[in-house]
């Protein structure tokens, strides 16, 4: 693997395709606000074409077994939101201006709804398709049914401008991590990608201009 990669790095650099600085951990001035990568922008002007639409919500349903502590778990998912902002963050737009993020105000809760019995079917289905304002909500909202003694249900529902299908794994196994009171260190914030690729333009179009030259005729 390491062989592999060294021939394609000196492929690269024989080829002149420019290459990407690494991406920093933290910005030298204030994160906030940021502006959106090129992934949110699609989902932010998706999601201002129509508000209601569910099709990017990314619903989940996990069976707990054993003794639960409802506050603790709900604590548990405010731990991994403060360490990943992204869950936590809202998105404003002026008109005629490029499309922000930025951190809710503080107070702003991800919505936990819990309920005494497993839920039917439609009701779940109205409660992770309800519309998400991010303008002002966090992305993230949970509901847990308690279906038995020690049995209980968590649904989860994140808009998909915070979350792709291979977050789930991080985000469930953070959690996991502060419900057992195991801390975690300093996390990169997506923010910070997004800034460093609004950075990338001039490389971009460096990038643009390579790949025009080596298809040139095909």
């Amino acid at each position: 693997e390491a062989r592999r990669r060294e021939l394609l790095r000196r492929a690269i650099a024989d080829e002149g395709l420019p290459t990407a600085p690494a991406r920093p951990y933290a910005p030298a001035g204030p994160r906030y606000p940021a502006p959106l990568s090129s992934a949110q922008r699609r989902m932010w002007f998706l999601h201002r074409l129509d508000p209601a639409d569910p099709a990017y919500h990314l619903t989940v349903g996990v069976r707990l077994t054993g003794d639960l502590d409802p506050d603790a778990l709900r604590t548990a998912f405010e731990t991994a939101a403060r360490r990943h902002e992204i869950l936590r963050t809202v998105y404003r737009q002026e008109p005629g201006d490029p499309p922000l993020q930025e951190l809710a105000p503080d107070g702003t809760a991800i919505l936990f709804t819990r309920l005494a019995g497993e839920p039917a079917e439609a009701a779940v289905r109205e409660w992770a398709n309800a519309p998400f304002d991010l303008t002002r909500d966090v992305p993230l909202r949970l509901m847990l049914a308690r279906t038995a003694s020690r049995e209980h249900l968590l649904f989860l529902t994140i808009h998909h401008i915070a979350c792709d299908d291979l977050s789930w794994e991080i985000l469930l196994r953070e959690v996991s991590r502060a419900h057992r009171g195991e801390g975690a260190g300093p996390a990169a914030q997506y923010a910070d990608h997004a800034r460093w690729e609004a950075g990338q333009a001039a490389r971009t179009e460096e990038s643009r201009a390579y790949w025009r030259r080596r298809l040139a005729g095909v």
